[in-house]
């Protein structure tokens, strides 16, 4: 897992203000397994924006965060077995 900080400068056509961002990405190898530990990390760091790969989110197993808007790229089932998946919550940033 990684955290990132992202800093978007002035800009002078809009002139708004500095701000940060912090981005947790997770190759989380189940959603469900790990919503637990997930949920504990972001409490503790508060990120605006999580991509996580290998969810293993079917379409009939969707899930939301508090505070977070999501976009899901679902898992596929092959051979009986599920594949991929990612999803990237992410809070509104008021720039």
């Amino acid at each position: 897992m990684r955290m990132m900080a992202v800093h978007w400068t002035q800009n002078t056509q809009t002139h708004l203000p500095d701000k940060m961002a912090k981005l947790l990405q997770w190759n989380i190898r189940g959603l469900q397994a790990n919503r637990e530990e997930l949920e504990l990390l972001i409490s503790q760091t508060h990120p605006s924006v999580i991509c996580l790969q290998e969810t293993f989110l079917k379409k009939n197993k969707f899930t939301n965060f508090k505070r977070f808007s999501s976009c899901h790229n679902f898992a596929t089932e092959i051979n009986g077995l599920v594949h991929g998946g990612s999803s990237v919550p992410s809070v509104l940033l008021c720039l």
